[in-house]
């Protein structure tokens, strides 16, 4: 069974990766091109038509690098208990 801190460093490696695809676009961009259609296509797919692409963007945006911050957070005080 993995360990539950090999679970955030997942989601430390998916925020880096959504980080990377918007900095490489606009908001206005993404809204009217929907950059990242590619990118999540395969995990939302069922719900494509009913996206709220300007939700998505601030998620992205916003709440993102928010959540890396807190991995980030958590995964150091880890560290600072193992030693």
């Amino acid at each position: 069974m993995r360990h539950e801190l090999s679970f955030l460093e997942d989601i430390l490696s998916a925020c880096r990766k959504i980080e990377a695809i918007v900095a490489a676009t606009s908001e206005d961009s993404f809204l009217v091109d929907h950059v990242l259609t590619a990118a999540v296509r395969h995990r939302i797919v069922h719900a494509y038509f009913d996206l709220d692409w300007q939700i998505l963007w601030a998620a992205a945006t916003d709440e993102i690098p928010e959540l890396r911050e807190r991995v980030l957070r958590i995964l150091a005080t880890e560290d600072v208990r193992r030693q």
